[in-house]
């Protein structure tokens, strides 16, 4: 039974050894690269979750690595494998929960938008009525000033419907 300094010196070569091999072009260096190369890089992508887990519990719990009788050879095996692929589930069901989220959230910013440009539109007659009321309110206030107050409210209902056309028209 190797004692766990052993396994926690393997754990750490074995992770230095397999990042530098997913780092370097020639995979298998037989000094060039080859299409046997790209099938060991993918093979390497697929088994990185399942050999970070074993590694890691090799170098920081080696007593547990001892129990589940972890060594050199259980990189790229089965059980690797099999965890291998629960990593890459939960990180494509986390991409898609994050997407989905996203998404639903472009559509409210988007429905949130539309009721904004709803309001304007809505608030577009209370802004062209707004200077013929002030108009009015201003001759019962000045008495006799209604003809000025009745120019400034022109004025004041061109400027708004000038305004508010671009932004209608967008």
């Amino acid at each position: 039974m190797p004692n766990e300094e052993l396994i926690q010196a393997q754990g750490e070569a074995l992770w230095n050894a397999n990042l530098n091999m997913l780092a370097a072009a020639d995979r298998n260096l037989d000094g060039i690269q080859t299409i046997t190369d790209t099938g060991m890089l993918i093979k390497g992508i697929f088994f990185l979750p399942g050999d970070f887990l074993f590694t890691h519990l090799m170098m920081y719990v080696p007593s547990l690595a001892v129990y589940f009788e972890l060594d050199a050879g259980s990189l790229y095996s089965g059980w690797a494998g099999f965890w291998s692929a629960l990593g890459w589930m939960g990180v494509a069901g986390t991409t898609v929960a994050v997407l989905s989220a996203l998404a639903i959230v472009s559509i409210k910013v988007g429905e949130f938008m539309k009721s904004l440009r709803l309001l304007e539109a809505l608030s577009l007659p209370v802004l062209v009525l707004l200077p013929f009321i002030l108009s009015i309110a201003v001759d019962r206030w000045m008495h006799g000033a209604l003809d000025t107050a009745l120019i400034l409210a022109v004025l004041a209902e061109i400027a708004f419907v000038l305004f508010y056309w671009g932004k209608l028209r967008r």
